[in-house]
């Protein structure tokens, strides 16, 4: 039993606690920082979607969309706590959206930013 308590205490670890009490300069920056990313991503959503919409040259478009949302939504959940949970989601969420990067850019091969 203690052998698989120990992963799911290291999964719940928490290292960073937003507290709107007595915010701290770096409390402050940090979760402006991901609230301003969660947005950016957002908006890269809506770009990737409204291309999409347009040319319609693969399904794949539809779910990089969805992962620039779900990776916005990590970065909303990380400007209230940063835990060990949040960055392995973050984190596979990243290597989703490189592959799924890989395969809708072969459809726009003039394309370079999104």
């Amino acid at each position: 039993m203690s052998l698989m308590r120990k992963p799911l205490e290291v999964l719940r670890y928490t290292w960073w606690t937003w507290n709107p009490d007595n915010p701290d300069a770096f409390s402050i920056l940090y979760r402006g920082f991901n609230l301003f990313e969660a947005i950016a991503w957002a908006i890269l959503a809506v770009l990737v979607w409204k291309r999409w919409y347009r040319h319609r040259r693969t399904t794949a478009e539809v779910f990089y969309g969805l992962a620039f949302i779900v990776f916005g939504w990590t970065d909303w959940a990380e400007a209230s706590t940063s835990c060990v949970w949040l960055l392995i989601i973050k984190a596979l969420t990243l290597i989703l959206l490189f592959r799924l990067r890989k395969s809708v850019m072969s459809h726009y091969p003039t394309a370079r930013v999104f």
